[in-house]
């Protein structure tokens, strides 16, 4: 049996950028999220109708993967929920 992905949470982390990508509905929501210290890119596969719900600030569950698109690799949030932050920064 294979081993699940851990699943972590941040809270309080501002978007810098949001977007729905994908060719199909719902279409997936893609972040920019930033706290004090550094920015990350996230993915919420099929989560695209939930672009209103992503306020100013997110506190999020998700794992962490590798993203290879278009030659390049870079490290990504993969969300599994989110919620607009109670505590807001």
């Amino acid at each position: 049996q294979d081993n699940r992905r851990p699943l972590f949470r941040s809270n309080g982390l501002r978007i810098v950028d949001r977007r729905v990508v994908g060719r199909t509905a719902p279409g997936h929501l893609k972040l920019k999220l930033e706290d004090e210290k550094t920015s990350w890119d996230a993915i919420g596969f099929g989560m695209g109708a939930r672009v209103a719900e992503a306020g100013a600030t997110v506190d999020i569950v998700y794992s962490i993967e590798r993203n290879n698109w278009d030659g390049r690799e870079a490290i990504q949030f993969r969300l599994v929920d989110f919620r607009p932050s109670i505590r807001q920064s």
